[in-house]
């Protein structure tokens, strides 16, 4: 820290960290510890440089450290490297009447102390105030104890620091009156309550009290609080706009002359003093970055390569301007003669973001064209891709959803030889319109039930989509093929007309009860993700087909289409699952789910040959025979189960899809969109509040928050509108 005491300012030295390739802990330790900030008003960024400090303890001295721990160095280095621009007065009321400060009048004037913590730090600030200007004097913070203190507890540690602040204070500042400010109501109510308090909040309270005496504290909600700015941290440079920041830079200059001035300017700020304010700023980001080229054009030395490379010279104002070879073209000066920016500085992402929103959010290249009518960027493609993909108004009209991971490993129940319908899939077709016998026209829906490993398909029709007409479905179902172990379905149809009828039905308690009773558990995929159930599906789509091409535009009675969803069942029981070969090589019949039921084809005769008739009843009479051929029956089926094993399970091989790029950016707390059949604007805004993995650690769903509700979607359904990581 020093004091000017021509100007009576107080300023910090200007210090020059350089930044290389490879960071060690040494290195930026050794730089941060020069910081001399005894009055704390520095806080803010000593407080971002604690946190970070933290995060590499584990590290040796000289080991370099991680990318992206050295990334988030450069951005501090360059905070660091700006604050000797940062003054402060010496003097806390310079403009304060003289026969005031000779009578040493201090009724009018109160020291206010402010307390605040977060989860990762926790401290005080203080400020006097003279009923007219207000002036921070000194704030203080500390970074949370490693070991995990509730919140509370974290409000009352700052409450110490804020009253040690004020003990501290009132040696110097005598005849002032003294308020404290809490935003926490727990806090305050240990200050005041008679009960016998915990050992750790007790001790604490009998400090406060005895440093601050009878002063009663006082509440100050949370957005009113000017310590929550010691608990969450702000870098060197911290606006939300280009325009805020020049605007704010011309009122402080302008406040700057009417100090110096008899004549105060009150009007609005005029378009030369936002021009003198972003040509300060410009300098100042153009003197910390550049200072090697700056010396270099300003000596007689050879220049160096970036300077010949992009003939930079020193404008009247002592700006990087760069040359060219459009002298006389009939632009204006600043287009001739662009000023040169770094591409990776704080000040160039505010230019960009204001060009950007100025030009109603153009995209990449229209960004550029305009940005290049005064400012000239290194590598300045890259660098706008990378501040454009964070444009929040952007992300929300032509954002990209998370990229899904590589499938993963088929599920056991799909490649497990068990009994056929053992784990079962079920799933409705949208209405189908038949007519009665006095010609009206009703609906009616098929109910599917296919096997997840045999690929074998049932098919019920139904008259509708209530409880009982399921259940008897189920019950036919169960009677001839078999009673399932697990039931899966879709958590709600992709069917507008019989959504909330089948989202009832398969949420219903009764059934559920029901099928618990036969030992049948039931489960659902993830909403809105038809492929999690892909493998019913497809069977529905060969459904619909064949009944299409079967039925064409004829109109049916239920009874007639009830014969030909029995016919189609049969034949897509048949359907091969293994390759059917076409040469002239004897082969071996292809495997379909029909072998895998039955033991043969059902579409075909049971017998090649000829039997008599007598011999066939006489040898089918026998108990012997009978036996010995349910034995035949058992072998046959077992042999289509070995080459189910061999041929079926080796091809699901020749299916798959792999990208490579399994890294995944979301996390809980992500802001997202909720994909929906509406236009994007109307989509829903969600948060992620939980993960679910799979067995290969990887994240296809999560469970998302939105204003109705907890649900879960499928990550490709949802739409980030922050970028992470880049």
């Amino acid at each position: 820290m020093r004091w000017n005491t021509e100007t009576d300012m107080l300023t910090f030295q200007q210090t020059y960290i350089p930044v290389t390739d490879t960071t060690t802990k040494r290195e930026i330790l050794r730089h941060t510890s020069k910081m001399f900030d005894p009055l704390g008003l520095l806080s803010r960024l000593r407080y971002v440089l604690r946190l970070y400090c933290n995060k590499f303890g584990k590290f040796d001295w000289d080991t370099p450290l991680p990318a992206n721990i050295q990334k988030r160095w450069k951005n501090l280095a360059t905070d660091l490297t700006t604050l000797s621009t940062t003054q402060y007065r010496r003097c806390y009321f310079p403009g304060a009447d003289e026969k005031i400060r000779q009578a040493d009048d201090h009724s009018h004037t109160t020291l206010h102390v402010f307390v605040d913590a977060s989860q990762s730090s926790y401290g005080a600030a203080a400020y006097l105030s003279n009923g007219q200007n207000t002036s921070l004097i000194m704030a203080k913070n500390r970074v949370a104890p490693l070991k995990k203190l509730t919140l509370p507890r974290l409000e009352l540690m700052a409450a110490v620091i804020g009253a040690r602040l004020l003990s501290h204070i009132k040696k110097t500042l005598k005849h002032t009156n003294f308020y404290l400010w809490s935003d926490s109501q727990i806090v305050l109510h240990w200050l005041e309550t008679a009960k016998t308090l915990p050992r750790f909040v007790r001790n604490r309270v009998e400090e406060i009290q005895k440093l601050t005496g009878d002063r009663k504290w006082k509440y100050c909600p949370t957005n009113f609080n000017p310590a929550d700015l010691l608990t969450r941290g702000i870098t060197a440079i911290q606006f939300g706009s280009y325009q805020k920041l020049l605007r704010v830079t011309a009122y402080v200059m302008r406040f700057i002359q009417n100090s110096k001035s008899s004549k105060k300017r009150l009007e609005p700020l005029s378009p030369n003093e936002l021009l003198q304010a972003e040509k300060l700023w410009l300098i100042d980001c153009q003197s910390s970055t550049y200072p090697a080229e700056i010396s270099n054009m300003r000596s007689s030395k050879s220049r160096s390569q970036l300077v010949k490379q992009l003939r930079l010279f020193l404008d009247n104002d002592g700006g990087i301007r760069c040359g060219g070879r459009i002298h006389n073209a009939p632009l204006v000066e600043s287009s001739k003669f662009p000023y040169l920016l770094p591409s990776k500085h704080k000040l160039t992402r505010l230019i960009v973001l204001h060009y950007h929103q100025k030009i109603l959010h153009a995209g990449v290249n229209s960004t550029i064209t305009y940005i290049r009518q005064k400012f000239w960027i290194p590598a300045i493609r890259q660098c706008v891709k990378t501040i454009l993909r964070k444009c929040v108004i952007c992300r929300k009209v032509v954002g990209q959803a998370y990229s899904p991971p590589d499938p993963p490993p088929f599920p056991r129940y799909r490649v497990q030889d068990t009994v056929p319908f053992t784990v079962t899939g079920v799933d409705f077709t949208g209405a189908l319109y038949v007519r009665t016998k006095d010609g009206i026209e009703t609906k009616a829906y098929i109910c599917l039930f296919t096997c997840a490993s045999t690929r074998a398909v049932h098919l019920e029709l139904v008259p509708d989509l209530t409880e009982d007409s399921f259940l008897q479905a189920f019950r036919r179902f169960s009677s001839r093929k078999s009673l399932p172990h697990v039931m899966i379905s879709d958590n709600a149809s992709t069917f507008m007309a019989a959504s909330n009828h089948i989202t009832r039905l398969f949420e219903s308690r009764h059934v559920h009860d029901t099928l618990s009773s036969h030992g049948t558990t039931w489960k659902f995929i993830p909403k809105r993700a038809p492929w999690y159930g892909g493998w019913w599906e497809r069977l529905i789509g060969l459904t619909k087909t064949a009944l299409k091409k079967t039925l064409g535009r004829t109109y049916v009675t239920y009874d007639s289409l009830q014969t030909v969803i029995t016919e189609i069942e049969a034949v897509m029981n048949d359907r091969p699952l293994t390759y059917v070969s076409s040469g002239n090589r004897p082969e071996p019949e292809p495997l379909t789910p029909a072998h895998l039921l039955y033991g043969r084809r059902i579409t075909t005769l049971p017998y090649h040959d000829t039997v008599d008739e007598t011999d066939l009843s006489l040898s089918l009479g026998k108990q012997q025979n009978i036996t010995q051929r349910a034995r035949v029956q058992i072998k046959i089926i077992e042999d289509f189960r070995k080459r189910w094993r061999h041929d079926y399970l080796t091809a699901l091989r020749e299916q798959h899809r792999t990208s490579g790029k399994n890294k995944q950016s979301i996390s809980v707390g992500d802001v997202v969109q909720v994909h929906d059949d509406i236009p994007r604007a109307q989509w829903k805004l969600a948060v992620v509040e939980q993960l679910v993995h799979g067995r290969d650690g990887l994240v296809r769903s999560a469970k998302i928050r939105t204003d109705s509700g907890v649900t879960n979607r499928p990550i490709v359904k949802l739409f980030p509108l922050e970028v992470t990581e880049l």
